[in-house]
């Protein structure tokens, strides 16, 4: 295994800009993270855990903003990618499993066919909407059900379906 991150954060600030002004959110975040291991965001609720996760992954809100340092992957800047260029790294190298599956599944669409257009989102290189060649396996969403919708589903159902 090499010790050459393939994660590295340096020298990250996120502000939010509103009608009261800019307010800073995450101020000199350095974090590395080395090819097969795995590394913990631990701290107080608003501390910047999940700024910090989405700013990696290049979700950041309307209206937030990093305005200085670097966030690479294998060595490629991450900070300041096109969407087109966001398209081709998220799911392929790097991605993310939100803290609440209820929100972060749209409720009038199947998982299966949710799950089905982020595969071919990926594949194809473009989002179709109802991505029809698509199949996955029923067991790759678990024995729950992946024609059920999320919100028909328990607490439990919902975690294991992140999971």
């Amino acid at each position: 295994m090499s010790d050459q991150p393939i994660l590295t954060i340096n020298g990250l600030c996120v502000e939010a800009v509103g009608r009261n002004g800019i307010t800073p959110l995450l101020n000199d975040v350095a974090v590395s993270l080395q090819r097969g291991r795995m590394r913990g965001l631990m701290g107080e609720t608003g501390s910047g855990k999940s700024m910090t996760a989405k700013s990696i992954v290049g979700l950041l809100p309307q209206g937030v903003r990093s305005t200085a340092g670097s966030i690479t992957l294998e060595e490629q800047e991450l900070i300041g990618l096109s969407e087109s260029a966001w398209r081709s790294i998220r799911g392929a190298s790097i991605g993310m499993v939100f803290q609440n599956p209820r929100t972060a599944l749209y409720p009038m669409i199947t998982v299966q066919k949710q799950m089905a257009n982020v595969v071919s989102s990926h594949k194809d290189g473009h989002h179709r909407s109802g991505a029809s060649g698509t199949k996955l396996p029923p067991r790759t969403l678990g024995r729950h059900g992946s024609t059920r919708r999320h919100c028909d589903r328990t607490d439990p159902q919902t975690q294991r379906l992140d999971c």
